[in-house]
């Protein structure tokens, strides 16, 4: 891996971390470096409140294109390390409000697209793209929604696009991006079994996140908009455990969507952690979010090779060694397909 900054690399360092998150808007990563006060390049690279663009490169291929956020500095008798994070452009709207000087707030017959661009513009450093296969969607007009003064932009725009199966993500350039995986079709690119040599496995599963039967309520709107309510099972939760969702925003299809994709969300307590003692274990390349793999764990209920999603990878490095820890869960938590129990 490499860190460049107005096109000095560097290369050295004690360790190294990097998460790249195929759902978030913010993919962060944490270097460790010996840092000499009187090298320019090292005051530059860690100087406080620098808010420096950077990005990470593998094999000359770019990762992520980010902010230099914070550092941690020591002076002690011995040497110690100092230590620089940050995340990926888009990552400012996780900790921003909407300016007031942008305001009004409510948004009224504009679509996704339009409101998108309407919250991205106080943000000059980034630009926004949208994935072909969800164009539509995003551009479906909205009666009225508003965002909340103490809402993120990130939250607001999450809510949206979460309501029509749209997911927030962000490109290895740095733009903000709108996009959906496309699961339903896509064969493993990889397959894991029990015993694989430099290979582990976990699995967690959190029942208490699930619910037997999810309800979403639109209700009428002021103008005559029909009320409506829609609901979906979740076949792995064998009690009775309801949850009703209240939909602010959108129109009686989206209700179902919006339904649809509150499972999704709680399929995602099914996590199986894959990690691997390469970054490139099998085909030489680097492995990356939003790829389907294979896994046959028997000792973790996945009796049959069964195919995960990998949501967010973590690449781990220092001067012993290199690893890859996988974030995985069940495709059908990022698609709107029937969801089948993988453990019956």
């Amino acid at each position: 891996m490499e860190l460049k900054i107005k096109g000095k690399r560097f290369t050295q360092f004690s360790s190294f971390n990097l998460t790249l998150a195929f759902d978030a808007v913010a993919s962060a990563f944490s270097i460790q470096l010996y840092f000499d006060p009187k090298n320019p390049e090292h005051r530059s690279l860690l100087r406080p409140g620098s808010y420096t663009i950077c990005t990470i490169e593998h094999l000359g291929d770019v990762l992520l294109t980010g902010y230099i956020i914070g550092c941690q500095l020591k002076n002690e008798a011995e040497k110690t390390l100092a230590q620089i994070n940050g995340y990926s452009l888009p990552g400012l709207l996780e900790d921003c409000q909407f300016p007031t000087e942008s305001y009004p707030v409510q948004f009224d017959g504009l679509t996704l697209t339009e409101i998108a661009l309407k919250m991205k513009e106080p943000f000059t450093d980034f630009g926004l793209q949208i994935d072909g296969w969800v164009q539509e969607d995003m551009d479906k007009p909205y009666k009225t929604t508003d965002i909340k003064i103490t809402q993120t932009v990130k939250e607001y725009l999450g809510q949206l696009a979460s309501q029509r199966n749209i997911v927030l993500s962000h490109t290895e350039g740095g733009d903000l991006l709108f996009t959906r995986a496309l699961v339903e079709n896509q064969l493993p690119q990889y397959t894991f079994a029990s015993g694989m040599p430099g290979v582990t496995f976990a699995l967690q599963f959190n029942g208490q996140a699930m619910h037997s039967r999810i309800t979403v309520i639109k209700e009428a709107d002021v103008d005559g908009g029909n009320a409506c309510q829609n609901n979906v099972i979740n076949p792995y939760v064998s009690i009775s455990k309801p949850a009703v969702i209240e939909q602010t925003s959108g129109d009686d299809v989206d209700t179902v969507l919006a339904a649809r994709m509150a499972l999704s969300q709680e399929l995602r307590s099914i996590k199986l952690t894959v990690t691997i003692d390469k970054w490139d274990p099998i085909k030489g390349e680097l492995i990356l979010p939003n790829t389907i793999i294979s896994c046959t764990v028997p000792e973790l209920f996945i009796y049959n090779p069964t195919k995960f999603f990998i949501r967010a990878i973590d690449y781990i490095g220092d001067s012993q060694s290199m690893s890859a820890v996988l974030h995985c869960t069940v495709p059908e938590a990022y698609s709107n397909t029937t969801v089948t129990n993988i453990f019956l």
